[in-house]
């Protein structure tokens, strides 16, 4: 929009000079005729109007360029930055890309000198364009650099790509974005290094990997991808340590170790290098609860199984497979009650198991199985319903229902089994009264009651269901027998010692023979007598040291009393011994003989003193 000239009364302060040049040029043509001037004159004044006109056109003609110029470099007072089209001012495109680069962000100056470019080289402007693109682009460049020196390589470049290649800035943002690629170059080939040392989980050569970026090329810092670096090798070392500490503890291969592996192993994040490997043992180790289970199974705890088979975390690959596994060891603890209503229970809940679940091939061919066995588990039914009445008519009865069950079929050895227990109340129906009249007989307590008990009870031969019963009563019934026959002997036995004939005491008691009822009793009297006897012996052989030991024969009186050494004596023969030693060494030494004396031949040998006296009592060694 051009400004409009100012007005003078009505005419242009141009047009008003021009009509003021006109009349004086008039005035003056008039002025030689009135006067009557020389030619001269009318020359000088025709060369002052010229000189005059001229200026003014100059005037006028400078008038005429600067409203033109006003017009080009003004914008209105209101433009519409955001909808510039193709046919906007050069001065308008200025002015809106001097308030995007005011923003100062890289975005607005990308903006701003993509509006400064769209100046002509024809255009008055131009030069003030390539001014600000030289400017805005220096300051693109500041920001890339910021980016670079932040790690964002990529974004640094770019901005450096929007710089202009007609400004000057230009050749550096070229050459610092060969460094910068440079730089990324080596870091680039420094990182994979990294990722094949923390691969193959050496830690000290991705650490001294790591350090290399700080020698990188390019001029910028690696500080923020040294510490990234070292923090992935930090998590990577971690994740590997709780890796093998989840591996140590699966080998020990319990329940609870195995889940404390899995809830280890399952804290490793996506992005760790050893997380495949965790899956994978974790899926192992999943597999492994599973086979632990059906052990349990397989030894018919089905509440061991299904406890273990709900214990696998959700989320495993063999989670569907573990909760069919829980259903049918559900089922088969009621197939283990071995009845007619129990396999049904158990194939009402082995059909929950839908066809696209893992286990429904497992489930059919159980349910087929167990269908097959319930014909024999109605026969098998039967019989227990009739043996819970005690008699014998019903016990026979119960066997027939049991024997029905044909030979091959899947509970024939347990309905023999059956018929074989039901066969024994049979036979305890018929000998228990038998039993019951040999206890009434032996309940007199005399020898001939207790023999005849025997003797009754010996009716019940060894195949018989009471036979056992039977023997165990008649081994108590001998044992009455005895303690009735050796009674008075070990009364006796015990008087004798008491009163001191201890070599007669032994002697009774020897009567009771081994395997007798009171044989115990009467070996525990002689072993008292017996120590009795050698108390008495080693009391006379300490005496006998000690009189020596009066008589200052120190060395014969310790050589007596070692020979106590089986009573309670020994302690005392010992303290006195040690005291004799104790005499011997504080004596002064005796001098040696001058001469070796010769050896004496056997006769001169002094003949050996007597052997303690053991006439007193003789001496028993057990």
């Amino acid at each position: 929009m051009v400004k409009q000239n100012r007005q003078v009364g009505g005419y242009s302060a141009a047009d008003h000079f021009c009509v003021m040049s006109i009349n004086q040029g008039k005035a003056s043509s008039k002025a030689p005729s009135d006067s009557g001037s020389s030619p001269r004159t009318s020359q000088n004044l025709l060369s002052f109007y010229w000189t005059l006109g001229t200026s003014a056109g100059l005037l006028v003609a400078a008038l005429v360029g600067l409203s033109a110029f006003q017009a080009i470099i003004q914008v209105p007072q209101t433009p519409d930055c955001k909808s510039l089209d193709s046919g906007a001012a050069d001065s308008q495109r200025i002015y809106c890309a001097r308030l995007l680069a005011q923003d100062g962000s890289a975005a607005q100056l990308i903006k701003a000198i993509d509006l400064a470019k769209q100046v002509p080289s024809s255009s008055p402007l131009k030069a003030e364009a390539s001014q600000s693109l030289e400017r805005w682009s220096r300051r693109l460049l500041e920001l890339a650099d910021e980016k670079a020196e932040q790690g964002d390589l990529k974004g640094a470049i770019g901005l450096v790509d929007r710089i202009p290649s007609s400004v000057e800035v230009r050749a550096s943002a070229d050459e610092a974005k060969a460094l910068w690629q440079q730089g990324e170059q080596w870091a680039g080939a420094i990182d994979q290094r990294v990722q094949i040392a923390l691969r193959n989980q050496q830690w000290d050569e991705a650490e001294a990997q790591v350090r290399l970026l700080v020698g990188a090329p390019g001029g910028i810092s690696r500080q923020q991808k040294l510490d990234k670096l070292l923090a992935q090798i930090k998590e990577e070392r971690g994740a590997a340590e709780r890796l093998e500490e989840a591996r140590e503890l699966a080998e020990e291969g319990t329940p609870e170790q195995l889940l404390k592996a899995i809830e280890i192993a399952q804290t490793i994040g996506p992005d760790r290098i050893v997380r495949k490997s965790a899956q994978s043992d974790i899926s192992i180790w999943g597999r492994q609860l599973l086979t632990l289970a059906q052990e349990r199974l397989d030894a018919k705890d089905a509440a061991g199984a299904v406890e273990l088979a709900e214990l696998v975390p959700k989320g495993l690959s063999n989670q569907a497979e573990a909760e069919d596994f829980a259903v049918l060891a559900r089922a088969q603890r009621w197939a283990w009650s071995n009845t007619f209503f129990g396999h049904l229970l158990a194939r009402a809940e082995a059909r929950q198991i839908a066809p696209d679940r893992p286990l429904h091939k497992r489930a059919q061919t159980q349910l087929a199985t167990w269908k097959a066995e319930l014909p024999d588990l109605t026969l098998l039914d039967l019989g227990r319903l009739l043996s819970t009445f005690p008699n014998t008519a019903t016990l026979r009865a119960a066997i027939a229902s049991a024997s029905a069950v044909q030979p091959g079929r899947p509970y024939r050895v347990r309905a023999q089994t059956f018929v074989a227990q039901w066969r024994k109340d049979i036979e305890r129906f018929e000998d228990q009264p038998i039993l019951d009249q040999a206890r009434e007989i032996a309940r007199a307590g005399t020898i001939p009651a207790l023999e005849a008990a025997i003797l009754a009870a010996q009716q019940i031969e060894e195949d018989r269901a009471l036979h056992d019963k039977a023997r165990g009563l008649i081994a108590d019934w001998r044992n009455g027998i005895e303690l009735i026959e050796d009674r008075p002997v070990l009364e006796r036995a015990t008087e004798l010692i008491e009163a001191g004939a201890l070599s007669e005491g032994i002697a009774a008691a020897e009567r009771i023979g081994r395997g007798r009822a009171l044989y115990y009793d009467a070996q525990a009297l002689i072993d008292g007598a017996q120590a009795k006897l050698r108390e008495a012996e080693e009391q006379s052989i300490l005496t006998e040291a000690y009189d020596l030991a009066e008589q200052g024969e120190l060395r014969q009186a310790i050589g007596t009393a070692r020979r106590v050494r089986r009573s309670n004596l020994s302690n005392e023969a010992q303290t006195a011994i040690d005291q004799w030693n104790n005499q011997l060494q504080s004596e002064p030494a005796q001098p040696e003989p001058a001469f070796e004396p010769e050896p004496r031949t056997a006769e001169e040998q002094p003949a050996p003193g007597p052997e303690p006296s053991t006439d007193s009592q003789p001496r028993f060694d057990r």
